[in-house]
């Protein structure tokens, strides 16, 4: 299936604006669940919410008592609550009030020690947003986002009972969900109107403490790590009796793109014999370098199909890829793979697009100053 939509955007012109259908709103999937994080900032920004450490229980109460009654909004949102879920959510689309299956799960972890992709709990927040803004999410939002960014046709299914479905179901046009992204990259504010403040968009897309590629429903973007050569991790080599690691010490904390590139300098200072027994060292799990994680360089939402909104700060950058299907998604899935440690989390690569096609310039409401001719090679990795 080809994408429908996709273009990269530079907040002063549109790089690229591809359309493989006859367009129309398209369900973001779980990108919704960015729209929804900046739901609860709103609330923070009125007042309405006084903080991410208010207990769950208050919109709930069933969770008064006992360990649920440690689950705060913050948990929520950091996808740690520690209730248990599917593995789709088939349930939740399935079912006539999707409040009271997600509230009906029981708690698998302490909540804030694991981190766990959930479905269940980002619906939670259907009723916390429309109990703090004293209507629904889609209407609270629509008010505050939507209409001062001149969305266009737009949709955001809700169960039979009422409930907005805030873990999916928000189909927008590509172009509006770009004005997010827009949004966040001039830090909540369009033209000279301050939507969202600048410390929700700092707040939300940074990571979470104990969780380093999320933060508050928006995924963090970082490049690969590198790699590191400590003291500490010096000593343990020379503790098991290689002495000649004493050779790599002007190595300490100098950082290198890859392993090879550390093994390439570390080489050069070792005799043919001490190359071969550090190699053989580190096969057995003793290694002179650590992995170091790198600083984030952007921030993106994702969703099933292959949704996504990415924002690139550093390089003034929106992009926005979304695909339609002609099936309803049951198998929408909390998709999970084994993290360092064993816990199991989601797990979703940030996306590589497809550049091939100058656009338009887009309409008033965004800021621009005209076309641009651009032809990148047909496949551009983030």
């Amino acid at each position: 299936m080809s994408d429908d939509r996709l273009f990269r955007n530079r907040p002063i012109r549109v790089i690229i604006d591809r359309t493989f259908t006859n367009g129309g709103p398209i369900e973001t999937m779980s990108v919704t669940n960015s729209l929804v994080s900046l739901a609860i900032g709103l609330l923070l920004d009125e007042g309405k919410l006084d903080s991410l450490d208010a207990p769950a229980h208050r919109w709930f109460p069933e969770w008064k008592t006992g360990a649920f009654a440690q689950i705060t909004v913050g948990h929520l949102m950091t996808q740690s609550s520690g209730l248990e879920h599917g593995t789709v959510a088939e349930p939740l689309y399935r079912a006539k009030d999707a409040l009271s299956v997600a509230l009906g799960r029981k708690l698998r972890t302490a909540p804030g020690l694991v981190f766990s992709y959930n479905n269940e709990a980002t619906q939670l927040l259907s009723k916390i947003v429309a109990e703090c803004a004293q209507e629904p999410v889609d209407q609270y939002l629509d008010a505050r986002i939507f209409r001062p960014l001149e969305f266009g046709r737009w949709t955001w299914t809700r169960d039979a009972v009422g409930n907005v479905r805030t873990f999916s179901d928000l189909a927008l046009e590509p172009r509006d969900l770009a004005k997010i992204g827009l949004l966040f990259l001039h830090r909540g504010k369009v033209r000279d109107r301050r939507l969202i403040s600048e410390r929700w968009v700092t707040r939300s897309t940074r990571p979470a403490d104990r969780f380093g590629d999320y933060g508050l429903l928006w995924w963090v973007r970082r490049p690969p790590p590198g790699v590191v050569q400590t003291p500490a991790s010096v000593r343990r080599v020379e503790q098991l009796g290689f002495a000649e690691i004493r050779k790599l010490r002007g190595l300490d904390y100098r950082i290198f793109e890859s392993d090879a590139a550390y093994w390439l300098a570390a080489g050069s200072r070792l005799t043919a014999e001490a190359r071969a027994r550090l190699s053989r060292m580190e096969t057995r799990g003793v290694s002179p370098i650590v992995e170091m994680p790198r600083a984030p360089i952007g921030y993106y939402a994702n969703g099933w199909l292959g949704q996504y909104l990415i924002v690139y700060p550093e390089n003034n950058m929106v992009v926005v890829r979304l695909r339609r299907s002609t099936e309803k998604p049951m198998s929408e899935s909390n998709e999970v793979c084994r993290r360092a440690g064993g816990d199991r989390h989601h797990s979703r690569r940030a996306p590589s697009c497809v550049v091939s096609q100058v656009a338009p310039v887009l309409g008033d409401s965004w800021p621009s100053e005209g076309g641009v001719a651009l032809t990148s090679g047909p496949l551009a990795r983030l």
